[in-house]
């Protein structure tokens, strides 16, 4: 029986071989999907790192809900 749909966005990127040789590998290990792991992984990158946006504003670590809740543009 196939699996319900989810309510989501397709993603296509290239990825060099050997991070895709670890998300394959991590895959299998884990039986996760490859899906279920870059989900993990985006969400992780968001709330454990500091970046700087494009006009140089230091942003500090938040949660995702709070990321995306977040107007961002406004920061001066």
């Amino acid at each position: 029986m196939a699996r319900a749909k989810k309510n989501g966005h397709t993603l296509n990127c290239i990825v060099r071989e050997p991070e895709y040789k670890g998300l394959q590998k991590f895959s299998e290990v884990t039986g996760f999907t490859k899906t279920k792991i870059v989900e993990k992984a985006i969400k992780q990158f968001i709330e454990n790192y500091s970046f700087t946006d494009k006009n140089g504003n230091k942003i500090a670590p938040m949660d995702l809900e709070t990321f995306l809740s977040s107007d961002l543009k406004d920061i001066s």
